[in-house]
């Protein structure tokens, strides 16, 4: 059983939120009936955005029996003046008992396995439970084109009843585990990501950081206690805290950094003898503060977009998290990125550069869009980090020609984490067997491969990524070159960044559906172009050489207009 998808597009979504006729969930479920092959499947309004030009994109989740189908949506598509159009994620042909076999409370007594605790050590941390009808997935190919080059897609072959637990495990990382609602088997568990019109008031701040020098922030006065806070009104409420090593992946507790004479940092990288509260301690914290700044400009300034929710919500980052951690990560069940101060002793170098920041906010910006779905042996956590590196790229570029302005940088510039974007092979992961050993090592993707799904999520990540940069800069014909393919060795053009930017947006926000395919990533993509430039561009035909240059060209099967 195939999920039925169709395809459209349009240009960038502004922030506010659309307004959905009543007509249109009638309209939405009348082609669910026909889609699905069951009167129990409706979809449900999730979320909606209006584009510049006035187009409302509402995203419907699939739904049977009333319970969600993880992965399952339509988006409608509703301009001012002409036809309706959707695109569709529908799985088909569901026949499945609703009623659970177990509690919730014996089924989270199975899932807490996975975190390798007890129900009663997770009773102190947000446990989201949830029944849902699960599509259970198998790799297909799909298509078969004639240039040597093949897509492959995920297609369901049967449903289950399953307990969905999303939780903040610990030092694990955090989880999404299902268990079978009638046999009580734990049938899989996925990381969540683990590695980010009035004039704005000027910045009132000086800020001495480690990765950008001397920079102006703003900060709020707190008038009770007569200090400045790490919290910026320009940007809705954003704030940096303190997690003081803590261990624990939840945006609560953490101390709200302040001070009298609004003065900030000290330029040096963190030495664990000064104290996170430190002005050595703060100086990690201003690099994070500056880094969120330059990537709300961009949303904002570039793709009209207030925040990462797209509603101006404030975002929430950590510093100094753990002892001796040298990495971030983007916890979505507490809407919070959290950075650590890097491994070893001494100075430690922190992982708080634009780069980092701007990954890990990427995620926030994705969960956002598309839900909490992936993994499972799918290709979408992946594209999440890819997306990641992608977003980040935006967001340096932005910054380091100042941070102002509708435009970004047409300029060569580098891409972010350059070794894993423009030469996937030198992004190195290590093999394990079922007991965690290592067996070996593998480098991150430049082709597509049918088994990408299984990959380490940032080897996976590395393909979309690269496939970004061929997109921008296009292909060499050098065989020496790592932007080289060897399905176009005679090498393509770029579209330039602007123009990729965009697509890539229109893409993420109203074509790409919930635990995404490469294959529906492909499709989003040449459907935004078609919005943007049309059918007949150079623009659009250089989105088609970008993906053909990883391996996945046109097909025969790709996604149709459904008109309602």
């Amino acid at each position: 059983m195939t999920p039925i998808l169709i395809l459209l597009a349009l240009f960038a979504p502004f922030v506010v939120t659309g307004q959905v006729p009543g007509s249109l969930v009638e309209d939405v479920n009348r082609e669910a009936l026909r889609l699905s092959g069951s009167d129990q499947t409706t979809f449900h309004l999730r979320r909606s955005t209006t584009d510049e030009r006035g187009t409302v994109h509402a995203r419907f989740e699939q739904r049977y029996a009333g319970l969600r189908v993880p992965g399952g949506e339509i988006i409608a598509h509703i301009p001012r003046d002409g036809e309706r159009t959707l695109t569709a994620k529908v799985f088909p042909y569901i026949r499945l008992d609703t009623r659970s076999a177990m509690s919730k409370g014996a089924a989270l007594s199975i899932a807490a396995r996975a975190w390798a605790t007890s129900p009663q050590n997770l009773s102190g941390r947000e446990v989201q439970a949830e029944l849902v009808v699960q599509p259970l997935h198998q790799l297909s190919l799909f298509g078969n084109p004639e240039d040597g080059t093949a897509t492959y897609d995920w297609r369901a072959w049967s449903y289950r009843l399953a307990w969905r637990f999303e939780a903040s495990p610990g030092a694990a990382g955090p989880k999404v585990v299902f268990v079978d609602a009638q046999s009580g088997a734990m049938q899989s568990w996925d990381a969540v990501d683990y590695n980010i019109v009035q004039p704005p008031a000027p910045p009132n701040a000086t800020a001495r950081t480690y990765w950008f020098g001397t920079q102006s922030i703003n900060t709020r006065f707190n008038a009770t206690t007569q200090a400045w806070e790490l919290i910026d009104p320009v940007r809705g409420n954003s704030a940096v805290r303190d997690s003081v090593y803590s261990e624990v992946r939840k945006a609560f507790p953490a101390l709200l950094y302040s001070n009298v004479n609004n003065s900030w940092g000290d330029f040096k990288a963190y030495t664990a003898i000064n104290g996170t509260s430190s002005p050595n301690g703060q100086t990690a914290a201003v690099d994070v503060a500056f880094a969120v700044r330059n990537t709300w400009d961009m949303f904002l300034n570039v793709f009209k977009r207030a925040g990462l929710n797209g509603a101006g919500k404030a975002i929430e980052a950590r510093v100094h998290w753990g002892k001796s951690f040298g990495d971030a990560f983007w916890v979505n069940s507490e809407q919070t990125a959290f950075f650590g101060d890097g491994a070893g002793g001494g100075e430690s170098i922190t992982r708080t550069d634009q780069q980092t920041v701007g990954h890990e906010l990427g995620h926030g910006f994705w969960f956002y869009e598309l839900g909490p779905d992936g993994g499972l042996g799918t290709e979408s956590d992946g594209l999440n980090e890819g997306h990641g590196d992608i977003t980040a790229s935006l967001a340096e570029m932005y910054q380091r020609t100042g941070g102002t302005g509708p435009l970004l940088p047409e300029q060569t510039s580098n891409w972010n984490w350059l070794d894993r974007m423009v030469n996937p092979l030198n992004y190195n992961w290590d093999l394990k067997d079922s007991e965690g050993k290592v067996i070996g090592s593998s480098t991150g993707y430049r082709y597509y491969s049918p088994g990408i799904g299984k990959a380490e999520e940032h080897a996976n990540g590395c393909l979309y990524g690269h496939f970004f940069v061929l997109l921008a800069r296009g292909s060499s014909p050098d065989p020496a070159n790592p932007l080289y393919s060897k399905f176009r060795p005679k090498g393509t053009n770029g579209i330039g960044v602007m123009k990729a930017a965009r697509i890539w947006y229109l893409a993420t926000t109203a074509y790409m559906p919930p635990e995404p395919s490469y294959v529906d990533a492909r499709s989003a993509y040449l459907n935004a172009a078609k919005d943007l430039f049309g059918a007949q561009s150079s623009e659009h035909a250089g989105v088609q050489q970008a993906w053909a240059a990883i391996g996945l060209s046109t097909q025969p099967g790709d996604k149709v207009v459904l008109k309602f």
